[in-house]
């Protein structure tokens, strides 16, 4: 009897699932990965989009009073903030709107349905010489997203006091460099960053796909042959006549770092009472930010917008008040 050899064995075909089933579950994980990394981006991208514009409302004087006003900070701390009040006019009519509700208030999420904001707290900045407060933002991204699952960011604000009860405040502005709070949080098995320790040789000419972290000493070598242009934006370089570091931007001359800053620690106390007139003039300077009220409501403390790039001196200008009683002060904060 001749036997048929043109097909598969039990064997072979086993082999041949197994190998099928091994390939489904390593495509399946990188498919969840790739899901997973697509969801954190945007979180990223709505937690800064939600950070910014609640910065935005409380830099409105109103905004921030209709926010604060009326407890004490240990108030807030114990009976809780849970929302943002947003001021704004419709028909003359002065309405508050409340935003950016806590989840267990509100049970509101954001972006795609899959962040949501934990908690606010509200915190008396001790180490500064004017009265300062923190309000933290704590974003919750669900526990099946990249990184740390409560990332906070910070508000600075400026305000004043009646009978211990925050009276009015407004937000001062962020700080130059942004550090992102869900980058100090990572826990090293969470993390995807390559580390690079002391004596390591990095190899040239290779596509990075991942961000780089160093521990230890990074030296930036001089180089003074290096042209300033599209190609080399971005670079710093070392340089060694002025004993500091410089930036490309993409256009030349090479920028000195850090040498445009605002440093938020020295500022000139300007105090200006607004006149129903005319604008008040409050003088030239980098920048200028309501820091304080007495005896007159913050919405008469309104300055005329500027476009600041904090490169040069610009005149600040108050606007002319809508409120009759103008008898009060307005107290800003500028840097020269």
């Amino acid at each position: 009897m001749k036997l048929n050899d043109k097909g598969f064995s039990l064997i072979q075909v086993l082999i041949s699932s197994g190998m099928l089933g091994a390939a489904a579950v390593v495509g399946i994980k990188m498919m969840t990965m790739q899901a997973k990394m697509a969801e954190s981006s945007n979180q990223r991208y709505e937690m800064a989009y939600i950070y910014e514009e609640i910065w935005r409302t409380l830099q409105n004087p109103e905004s921030c009073e209709a926010t604060l006003a009326g407890k004490s900070i240990t108030d807030w701390q114990t009976k809780g903030l849970n929302s943002i009040s947003t001021v704004y006019y419709k028909s003359k009519n002065r309405r508050v709107l409340k935003t950016y509700k806590t989840f267990n208030s509100g049970f509101t999420f954001y972006g795609v349905g899959n962040l949501k904001i934990e908690n606010y707290h509200l915190s008396r900045d001790e180490n500064s010489d004017i009265p300062q407060m923190h309000l933290r933002v704590d974003f919750n991204k669900g526990k099946d997203t990249i990184g740390a699952k409560v990332v906070s960011k910070t508000i600075p604000l400026v305000f004043s006091t009646l009978d211990g009860k925050i009276q009015d405040c407004n937000a001062l502005p962020l700080s130059d460099v942004a550090v992102d709070d869900e980058e100090t949080t990572l826990k090293k098995s969470e993390t995807n960053n390559l580390l690079l320790r002391l004596n390591t040789v990095i190899g040239e000419d290779t596509e990075p796909h991942v961000p780089l972290t160093i521990s230890g000493t990074l030296s930036l070598v001089e180089n003074n042959t290096l042209e300033c242009n599209n190609k080399t934006k971005g670079v710093i370089r070392f340089n060694g006549q002025l004993q500091t570091y410089e930036l490309c931007n993409g256009v030349a001359p090479w920028k000195t770092w850090g040498k445009d800053k605002l440093d938020w620690g020295k500022y000139i106390r300007i105090i200006v009472s607004p006149s129903r007139k005319s604008q008040t003039q409050v003088g030239s300077f980098r920048f200028c930010t309501l820091g304080g009220v007495e005896n007159i409501s913050p919405a008469s403390c309104k300055l005329v917008k500027n476009n600041v790039d904090f490169t040069k001196k610009i005149d600040w200008v108050l606007e002319k008040s809508r409120v009759k009683n103008t008898s009060g002060s307005c107290n800003f904060l500028c840097f020269d």
